[in-house]
């Protein structure tokens, strides 16, 4: 696959960027991409119905991982959804990180996939993998052309202005990414909006 999209915290709560985000990557017709994810502001939500945290995160994950299918494929864009630990997809023993990459790669041949950050540890318990660590070991396999953030600078009103972007603003990284060792591109909605703008932020990685 050519493109790894990472989708951070702020951004899964942010209704209005992931129906721009969904519209934009179906004019875009990209080859089959990859799109990651963690938990959101959801699990502060279930909590407060008395649900213990850990137990709320693998909870709200799961549930994004079901919504962004739906989502998605309301704009048309068909998506395998898999959570890391499914079929041992993702396998953390120790220090020891393994991912089964023929079955990934086979997955991808077919179609876009999104996989969150719920994985398998040693004695198949399901725990969370920090996303930048996922990242990171997605891209070590399968060697992704670009891998994309979104810039945590960018307030969400802006997505009513598709045409325009403060060039002069300072990049900021997710806080999920701040530590990242990735060849990362960070862009702006903004940036999604056409085939040309979206061109334009791969060639010179700038929004």
């Amino acid at each position: 696959m050519k493109y790894l999209f990472i989708l951070d915290y702020a951004r899964l709560d942010q209704g209005a960027f992931l129906k721009h985000f969904a519209r934009s990557l179906a004019g875009l017709k990209l080859e089959s991409f990859m799109m990651i994810h963690a938990d959101s502001a959801y699990t502060t939500r279930i909590t407060e119905t008395g649900v213990l945290t850990e137990t709320a995160r693998i909870r709200a994950v799961k549930e994004l991982n079901h919504r962004l299918t739906a989502l998605f494929a309301d704009e048309g864009i068909p998506l395998i959804a898999i959570n890391g630990y499914q079929r041992d997809t993702i396998v953390q023993s120790g220090q020891e990180l393994t991912l089964n990459s023929s079955y990934l790669l086979d997955l991808g041949s077919k179609t876009n996939v999104l996989i969150s950050n719920l994985i398998a540890d040693g004695e198949g318990k399901t725990i969370q993998l920090p996303l930048a660590k996922l990242a990171k070991a997605l891209h070590a396999q399968l060697h992704f052309e670009h891998i994309i953030a979104f810039d945590a600078n960018d307030k969400p009103e802006s997505l009513i202005m598709t045409g325009e972007t403060d060039e002069a603003a300072e990049n900021v990284l997710p806080d999920e990414l701040k530590d990242h060792q990735l060849p990362l591109l960070l862009i702006r909605p903004s940036q999604m909006a056409s085939g040309k703008a979206f061109q334009k932020a791969i060639n010179t990685g700038k929004p």
